[in-house]
This record gives C-alpha cells, sequence and structure tokens, in this order.
C-alpha cells in the first residue's frame, strides 16, 4: 500500500472503505483544519468547533459506503460540517438573530460592487473594515453568509458550492449575487468613504 501522507483522497477513501483506518486518519489530518475553520465561521461560536468537527468525521466514517467518486472528499466532509453547524445553530434559534433588523431602499453604490478579475474574484477591503465584516455577516440569513464563506474565505468555485451545499448552480449564484448586496448595504456607511491607496488590501482573512 502505498504510504498515506502521499496518497490522493481518492486513493485513501477506497482503503478506508475496505476497512483500513491509517487511511481514514490520513483524510482527517488533512481536513480536519479546513473543517474547523469552516464551523467556526458558520457558527462563530468557538466553543462548539472541537464537538461538531469530531461529529463531522465520525459521520462521514460512518457514512463512507454513501461516498460517490465523482466528488471530492473535501466538498463531501464540508457538506457534512454545513449541515451540522445548521443545526446547531437551528436550535439556538440563530437564525432570528442572523438576520438583518430592517434594510434601508436605497440604491447601492456602483463602487460596492466587487469586481471579477482574470485570477478570480476578491473583496477589497481595508484591515479596519475586517471587523465589521464579521459583524455583517452575522447578521445575513444563514443561507447568504454561508455562501459567502465558502466562496471567499474557502476559496470554493460555484460548482463545489452547489455540491457542498446540494443545490443548484444558479441557486448559488442567486444568494451569491444578494448576499454581496446586503453586505454592501450593511457596510455601505464605512465603504462608501474613499479610501486611501495605503488603506485598500486584498484579503481573504475575514
Amino acid at each position: 500500500m502505498e504510504k498515506p501522507a502521499h496518497s490522493p483522497d481518492t486513493f485513501l477513501v477506497t482503503q478506508a472503505q475496505k476497512g483500513r483506518d491509517e487511511a481514514f486518519q490520513e483524510l482527517v489530518h488533512r481536513h480536519r483544519p479546513g473543517v474547523a475553520r469552516l464551523v467556526a465561521r458558520i457558527t462563530r461560536r468557538p466553543e462548539w468547533v472541537d464537538d461538531l468537527t469530531q461529529e463531522s468525521f465520525i459521520s462521514a466514517y460512518q457514512n463512507l459506503a454513501k461516498f460517490e467518486a465523482r466528488a471530492s472528499f473535501r466538498t463531501w466532509i464540508y457538506r457534512i460540517a454545513v449541515n451540522l453547524s445548521l443545526r446547531e445553530l437551528q436550535k439556538e434559534q440563530a437564525r432570528e438573530r442572523m438576520r438583518l433588523a430592517y434594510f434601508e431602499e436605497t440604491a447601492l453604490p456602483d463602487s460596492l460592487i466587487v469586481p471579477w478579475s482574470a485570477t478570480g474574484e476578491r473583496l477589497i477591503l481595508s484591515r479596519e473594515t475586517q471587523t465589521l465584516v464579521r459583524k455583517a455577516l452575522d447578521q445575513l440569513a444563514p443561507e447568504h453568509a454561508i455562501v459567502l464563506v465558502l466562496r471567499y474565505l474557502e476559496e470554493l468555485s460555484s460548482p463545489q458550492i452547489a455540491e457542498v451545499l446540494q443545490i443548484p448552480a444558479g441557486t448559488v449564484r442567486s444568494r451569491l449575487y444578494h448576499a454581496r448586496l446586503q453586505l454592501a448595504e450593511i457596510l455601505s456607511p464605512l465603504l462608501a468613504q474613499p479610501m486611501s491607496p495605503s488603506q485598500e488590501n486584498v484579503s481573504h482573512e475575514l
């Protein structure tokens, strides 16, 4: 058997399905940091991270037989983590706390629309706005906050997000569009102010 540390995920999953625990342990080692980060970003509850991360991998292990090779293990485990995180948020009635109290019916300035570039989408935010972005994400509906987290922080493509959330790619694009508008509206009091070049940064560390 190829050494687990140098094996592709698909090979490790196949070996794990055959009962080789060391293969699954390598998958956990590879993907645990990403799953923990995703759980933390979705729930905003540090005290939940370890338990939900562990529960995600337990669920994955118990359902290995259902894993289809056409999917990537990363998107599959992310789907499990998202579902478990949402379940916990629902239990805490966090959906209502995360919704905006109201939206002002004002036009969105063109300067707040995030451009597409040859190298991919980027949120152009100064470091000073990052705390505001974290708070703004908490105000979004969960289905909108999650697509922003997966797209801009985890850097998944729209098809990958569709696979994680089990929704059509068109729905992903629609949610991204509305989520960006809502996020911009929440942040507009700050972002509408012109920034000097030294203040502008392209950042993923929201």
